[in-house]
């Protein structure tokens, strides 16, 4: 009796929900194996024990579970990447929106069907409620329709710009797609509208380094396949990754060079060198750019700090060399035209020994007294003065000097004589005894007064004597003769310190 009247109570209450249409039902039972799970199977597993009652009980569930709250959302999400495309607040009044948060339980309980059928209930045929659409995107990425993701993340954001979820969709759409760059992009489209989404921000470190990666591997093999150009493209597309990299730009760097954009190679080394300040090369390497664009100052710093850095041979030889040219640089035009000379002038020879011969001519005493009244405004003046109150070279009895005087060999010899002199004085030890060689010329015996500095010229082998066995006193010396018998003497300097 008592079962009776629980069967007539369940028959009543399934004819109160009489009006409800089959598909609603059908929804309901979905819906009730997503929210009452236990219940469901329990009177499922009834339904052969209790026959027509099961059929009433589980139809009463099914009915009762439209009215209740909303249920908890797994505790074990199935796609931990999808984000929830929560439902903006001024269409909260929409009547879609529990249908919308049922249908995200479904999917992220693994209920596709059932979710893309809450979705396109949440929807229903309007297309303002966007995040259903956003919704149904994460339901094609989970059937593995990468595509079909992207039309409605797309459709979503061209008048949604700001809506994150549908970043993040399009972000793994692309993934699935195997767009790791533009993946990339989407998910920093995110972070700029959420900065506080950590999961992403360690996906995006993640992409980051793995396109870095291949960016990199790229660079190099277009640069060993002799493809700079190719190369220099993946270096800049890496730093865009990784903006802080002194490796990245040094690499850019010897790209540029090598296509010859020599003021980018030299920007982007003069960055590397300002974000790691130790590397040695990279100095010596901005220094020859800044050399090959006549910026000697510039090199010589880069030179100074690469040899500071780690000192060697190699970098006090180039540090000189580029000080010797930095030096030339500064002197005036006419200074750097001696050796173009066919014959230099008294001016001129002043000028290259006290340019070159400087460390020599220290040695010499001064006489400051010596008058020169010619010399004032000459390009030549300070190196005139120098070799005079040395004595390198004479001033006249009338206290000129002469300075655009065409020089002579034997008068050269006399100079080469005194700067001999004073480095045998210096350094006996060291010196070979030029004075008692016997050397013969066939227009100057040795009574001459010009023959003993011209053979102690020759014997030292700063000066020589023509093939036909002169010496020629009174012939002209050209600008090249001069440099190199300044250079000779400079080497017997060194030589003997």
């Amino acid at each position: 009796m008592e079962g009776r009247v629980k069967l007539r109570k369940l028959s009543d209450m399934l004819r109160n929900r009489s009006d409800m249409k089959t598909d609603d039902k059908g929804y309901c039972r979905q819906k009730l194996r997503i929210r009452c799970p236990q219940r469901f199977e329990e009177f499922r597993s009834t339904w052969p024990k209790y026959g027509l009652a099961g059929l009433l009980v589980t139809s009463l569930l099914i009915s009762g579970c439209t009215s209740a709250p909303l249920p908890v959302a797994p505790s074990t999400p199935q796609y931990l990447d999808y984000l929830f495309p929560n439902v903006p607040e001024y269409l909260s009044g929409q009547p879609g929106v529990q249908h919308h948060n049922e249908a995200w339980q479904a999917l992220q309980a693994g209920y596709l069907t059932e979710a893309s059928t809450g979705f396109s209930r949440a929807l229903n045929g309007k297309r303002e409620f966007f995040p259903a659409l956003v919704g149904l995107g994460y339901v094609a990425l989970a059937e593995r329709q990468p595509t079909e993701a992207l039309e409605r993340f797309r459709e979503v954001l061209v008048e949604n710009q700001n809506y994150v979820p549908a970043w993040i969709g399009q972000a793994v759409a692309l993934l699935q797609s195997s767009m790791e760059l533009e993946a990339l992009q989407a998910y920093q489209k995110a972070l700029a509208f959420d900065p506080g989404l950590d999961t992403v921000k360690r996906r995006v470190e993640v992409l980051r380094f793995r396109r870095l990666q291949i960016l990199i591997t790229t660079a190099q093999k277009a640069d060993t396949d002799g493809q700079p150009v190719a190369a220099a493209q993946a270096y800049r597309e890496a730093l865009e990754i990784s903006p802080e990299s002194a490796y990245l730009y040094r690499g850019l760097a010897a790209m540029e060079r090598e296509i010859g954009n020599t003021g980018s190679a030299l920007e982007n080394i003069t960055r590397a060198n300002s974000l790691e300040s130790d590397n040695p090369s990279d100095f010596i390497f901005q220094g020859e750019i800044l050399e090959s664009m006549g910026d000697l100052d510039g090199a010589e710093q880069a030179y100074s700090e690469a040899s500071r850095l780690k000192p060697s041979d190699i970098n006090a030889a180039r540090l000189a060399t580029l000080r010797a040219r930095l030096t030339l640089s500064r002197l005036p035009p006419s200074y750097r035209t001696i050796s173009d000379s066919v014959s230099v002038t008294r001016g001129e020879i002043a000028a290259l020994v006290g340019v070159r011969l400087t460390s020599i001519l220290s040695i010499f005493p001064r006489d400051e007294t010596i008058l020169i009244t010619d010399t004032r405004g000459h390009w030549a003046d300070p190196w005139v003065r120098t070799v005079s109150q040395t004595g390198v070279m004479e001033v006249f009895p009338n206290h000129t000097f002469e300075p655009n005087r065409t020089l002579r060999r034997g008068e050269l010899a006399r100079v080469v004589d005194r700067l001999l002199s004073v480095i045998e004085s210096r350094f006996p030890e060291n010196v070979f005894n030029w004075k008692n060689q016997n050397i013969d010329f066939s227009d100057l015996l040795p009574r001459n007064i010009q023959y003993e500095s011209a053979a102690i010229a020759v014997a030292s082998g700063v000066m020589s004597r023509l093939q036909d066995g002169t010496f020629r006193p009174t012939g002209l010396v050209s600008g090249q003769e001069a440099i190199k018998v300044v250079d000779r003497i400079l080497d017997i300097y060194d030589k003997t310190t």
